[in-house]
């Protein structure tokens, strides 16, 4: 998965590649992803230079650099 400043992710390989824009709400410490016209939420549980971990009510996921 690959965030980029100008709002847009990217998550997948080869042909499963999928896209949208991503926002942070600081306050809260949630990222959302938008790909279409579905918003998924997703709470920042650990980050660092090397690691993302994020999770909603559906899963949770561990992203390493």
């Amino acid at each position: 998965m690959s965030f980029k400043q100008d709002g847009v992710f990217e998550a997948g390989k080869g042909d499963l590649v999928q896209s949208g824009t991503w926002s942070f709400d600081e306050n809260q410490n949630l990222i959302t992803l938008n790909v279409g016209q579905q918003d998924a939420h997703y709470k920042i549980l650990k980050l660092s230079k090397t690691k993302l971990v994020i999770e909603n009510f559906e899963s949770k996921i561990y992203l390493k650099k």
